[in-house]
C-alpha cells in the first residue's frame, strides 16, 4: 500500500469513527476495533456498542463482564438502547444473578426515554408479574406507547393481552384491531392469530374465507407452500373459501 493510499484510509476511518463507530457494512472485527478507538474519547455510543458486541459475540469473544461495564458507563450518559441491555442482562441473568425488580429498574430508565423495546419490556413485567404486581393496565398503557411509535410487536402485544386477558379486561374486537396493526406490518404471529379468531368467532363474526386468508399469508412468510397451509392452522374449509381466502391474501401481498 502506498503511503498516499494508506492516507486516504486512514481519513476514511477517522470520518466514519467521527460519525459513529458501528457501521454495519463492515466486518465485526473492525467495528469492534474501531469503537476501542472512540471509547477512549468517553463516547456514550462506542461504550454501548462495546457493550454490545461482548454481549453478543460480535467481533471479540462473548464476555458478560466486560458487556455489563460498557454498558454501565454508557447507561451513565443516558443512553436508552444501554439501559435496555442492562435490563436483559439482570431479566436472564447473564454474568449477573436473575433479578427481575433491577432489570425493570432498567428498561423504566429506557422506556421513559422513548425505547421501545424497554416499553415492551416494562409493560411485559407488569403483565406477568416479574418482579412486580400483575397489573394489565400498566402492561397496557407501556405497550400502547411502543405501538403508537409503529412498533409491530407493540401493538401484537396489545391485541394478545386483550385476547387472553385473566384480570376483566378481555376485549377480542379491540385485540382484532391490533392484531391487524400489525400484521399491516408484516407480524407473522398476528397473522395466525387472525386466522385463529376468523376461524372459531365467538365475540366477532366467524369468517372463513379471512381465516384462511390469513393462514395462507402466514404459511407463505413460513416458506410454506400452499398445500401446507394446515401444517400451521387446523381448519376445515371448503374449496370455495380457500380461492376467495387465497385472493385476498394475494391482493393484501400487492398493497405491502
Amino acid at each position: 500500500m502506498t503511503r498516499q493510499l494508506g492516507l486516504i484510509v486512514l481519513l476514511i476511518l477517522i470520518s466514519k469513527t467521527a460519525m459513529g463507530c458501528y457501521t454495519p457494512a463492515l466486518t465485526d472485527a473492525v467495528n469492534f476495533k474501531n469503537c476501542q478507538l472512540v471509547a477512549q474519547r468517553d463516547d456514550g455510543d462506542a461504550q454501548y456498542y462495546l457493550g454490545y458486541m461482548y454481549h453478543y459475540r460480535k467481533g471479540v469473544y462473548r464476555d458478560y463482564q466486560k458487556a455489563r461495564e460498557w454498558y454501565v458507563k454508557a447507561a451513565g450518559q443516558n443512553h436508552a438502547s444501554a439501559q435496555y441491555q442492562l435490563g436483559v442482562l439482570f431479566e436472564f441473568g447473564q454474568g449477573v444473578l436473575l433479578n427481575y425488580k433491577k432489570a425493570k429498574e432498567w428498561y423504566l430508565l429506557a422506556a421513559q426515554q422513548g425505547d421501545i423495546n424497554g416499553q415492551i419490556s416494562v409493560g411485559w413485567l407488569y403483565q406477568y408479574g416479574k418482579g412486580v404486581g400483575s397489573d394489565e393496565k400498566e402492561a397496557a398503557s407501556w405497550y400502547l406507547r411502543a405501538a403508537n411509535q409503529g412498533s409491530a410487536k407493540g401493538q401484537y402485544n396489545l391485541g394478545a393481552l386483550y385476547q387472553f386477558s385473566t384480570r376483566g379486561n378481555k376485549d377480542i374486537a379491540e385485540a382484532l384491531q391490533w392484531y391487524l396493526k400489525a400484521a399491516n406490518q408484516g407480524d407473522a404471529d398476528a397473522y395466525l392469530r387472525l386466522s385463529e379468531l376468523y376461524q372459531y368467532g365467538g365475540d366477532i363474526p366467524k369468517d372463513n374465507v379471512k381465516a384462511y386468508q390469513w393462514a395462507f399469508l402466514a404459511a407463505n412468510q413460513a416458506g410454506y407452500p400452499e398445500g401446507k397451509v394446515d401444517r400451521l392452522i387446523k381448519g376445515s374449509w371448503i374449496e370455495a373459501e380457500r380461492q376467495a381466502g387465497r385472493s385476498l391474501a394475494e391482493r393484501w401481498l400487492e398493497g405491502h
